[in-house]
């Protein structure tokens, strides 16, 4: 029998009365695409083209294929990963088994792993899984939320991935770590959430049809089960997504051991915790309002099953300037008029999906008498939390009512609407920038000016190169008022952060600030450069005890280089 369209011709002989046969099948040009049935359990794409020979001998009911088939320019798509990986390499089949050995597969980037494996079989139905691969650096995921609902995104790792079971019961058990390039998001939308101020209540009014939301369930009719074994490093950025239409998400990179385990009930679970070492958190306020709060490192989320069920710790920091005229009353106009540098802390605790908040506010640069002034109106929580929204809200501080009356507060009233329009509009405007490309965070601000400031436009700019070891952040922008006799009202800063090693405990930080107390300083500018150092330890003991085989094992090595 031959058939020269699919590339195979069978010749041999069956003998009936002793149920024998001995046939030889040749392959030429054969196209991989007639053995998709036969992978159909995990594959979804296979092409290709097979040349070789295998022999079919014993009975009917038991034939054995011995022989082998080079195949060339080969796809393989994996379903529920997404990748393609293409291969070059020669499949061995034994009896009822079909051998792959040593061979070489890559991804689209040309990243390569080592895959071995057996599928046995019974006249090709009945298929039985034990494969193996092995890789330093491989595509390992590349999804969209349609593809998974639990989490998606690019992946690139290094590790292990064994396919076990039966074509009706796949399972995927993986162990591995994140690569450079790697890019997960995890869903957590419509969570029911309500934050309350004793002045602001914030609530979702669809929250009632998630009180009964327990673990995470799809639909899983394949009897599909997967266990993956996650060591996270900063090479990998995890987004968690709270309201995609809003922006409403977590982003960041850190460290952390994670598994995840879905089963063939159709149940997702997550385990870990997962250590932030810098990443962002896009606050809203009434789905109107978006603030980026930097995360500072050391922020921590737990999983312990449920995926909506983390418990997180984590702090947060929003910066902007803003007038101090609100306030004070013994300031002369000229001076209360500048807008210092102020940061709005949020700190969040307990449950992920509906926190514990806690509002703070600093003053990074002011001198101590603006401090102490400051203080007086932020002494309790309360009036932190006022404070908080109004900065948040219109860049302002709020007024308390017994400082309404002042005359100077009433001829900036009016100023107020437009200077908070101008931030809806100006928050927008840097969110669409930001979407230009994903190496660079770009924002823009401008405020309407008043009797007092002139209009103010501020454009910045961050980026981290070589790497991610070094972070430069800038901008550019005027900073006067029209009592300011100022030549050049342009002010430029810039702040450059170095990791002196991988780990970025230890890091150079070189900056060039905008002067706030022109006062009792004539200069425009300040700089800085300083280094520091990072360490985490429970105990004084603990910090001294990491270093000291260190410090011995230094000292033994200068003895006996000064005996040589």
């Amino acid at each position: 029998m031959k058939d020269s369209k699919a590339g195979l011709e069978l010749k041999g002989y069956y003998i009936p009365d002793k149920d024998s046969i001995d046939y030889n099948a040749s392959f030429s040009d054969y196209p991989l695409e007639s053995l998709l049935p036969i992978l159909r359990s995990f594959s979804n794409k296979i092409e290709g083209l097979g040349n070789g020979q295998v022999s079919i001998t014993g009975n009917l009911s038991n034939p054995k294929f011995n022989g082998k088939v080079a195949v060339t320019n080969a796809k393989i798509g994996i379903d529920y990963t997404k990748v393609v990986y293409s291969l070059s390499d020669t499949v061995r089949f034994s009896g009822d088994s079909i051998i792959f050995k040593n061979i070489t597969i890559s991804d689209i980037e040309n990243n390569t792993a080592r895959f071995n494996g057996v599928i046995t079989h019974n006249l090709f139905n009945h298929m039985t899984y034990n494969m193996f691969a092995s890789t330093s650096n491989i595509m390992a995921l590349n999804t969209t939320g349609s593809d998974n609902p639990l989490f998606y995104g690019l992946a690139h790792t290094s590790g292990m991935v064994k396919i076990s079971g039966k074509i009706a019961s796949i399972r995927l058990d993986m162990s591995l770590t994140t690569k450079p390039g790697t890019q997960i998001n995890v869903p957590l939308e419509n969570p029911e959430s309500v934050t309350e101020y004793d002045f602001i209540r914030f609530v979702n009014p669809d929250s009632t049809l998630q009180k009964n939301r327990s673990i995470k369930r799809i639909d899983n009719s394949g009897g599909f089960e997967m266990n993956l074994d996650l060591t996270a490093t900063p090479d990998a950025k995890v987004q968690m997504i709270f309201n995609s239409t809003v922006g409403d998400a977590i982003n960041g990179s850190g460290s952390g051991e994670l598994r995840f385990n879905y089963d063939k009930e159709g149940n997702f679970f997550m385990y870990g915790d997962y250590v932030i070492d810098k990443g962002d958190y896009m606050f809203t306020l009434q789905n109107v309002l978006v603030r980026n709060f930097k995360i500072q490192q050391g922020g921590l989320i737990s999983w312990n099953g449920d995926p909506y069920g983390a418990i997180v710790d984590l702090d947060a920091v929003y910066t902007l300037k803003a007038p101090v005229n609100y306030l004070l009353l013994n300031y002369n106009q000229s001076d209360n008029s500048r807008r210092i540098p102020v940061e709005c802390k949020i700190n969040l605790s307990k449950k992920l999906l509906n926190p514990a908040v806690k509002f703070d506010i600093a003053f990074p640069t002011a001198d101590e008498r603006t401090k102490d002034e400051l203080q007086q109106f932020i002494s309790t929580q309360d009036d932190i939390n006022r404070q908080m929204v109004s900065l948040l809200v219109m860049g302002q501080f709020f007024t308390p009512e017994y400082l309404r009356g002042r005359q100077d507060f009433q001829s900036n009233t009016g100023s107020l609407v437009g200077s908070t329009t101008s931030d809806i509009l100006s928050n927008q405007l840097s969110n669409w920038l930001s979407q230009i490309s994903n190496d660079f965070d770009i924002g823009f601000n401008y405020r309407p000016g008043d009797q007092v400031n002139a209009n103010q436009m501020e454009f910045a700019l961050s980026t981290q190169i070589l790497n991610d070891r070094v972070t430069i952040n800038g901008n550019i922008g005027n900073n006067s008022n029209l009592q300011s006799n100022m030549t050049n009202p342009v002010v430029g800063e810039v702040e450059v952060f170095v990791k002196l090693n991988k780990s970025g405990k230890l890091q150079l930080k070189i900056y060039n600030r905008a002067n706030d107390d022109l006062i009792y300083d004539t200069s425009l500018y300040k700089q800085g450069i300083g280094i520091s150092f990072t360490e985490e330890f429970d105990t004084l003991s603990d910090l001294f005890n990491h270093y000291r085989p260190k410090k011995a094992q230094n000292k033994v090595i200068v003895k006996q280089d000064s005996l040589k």
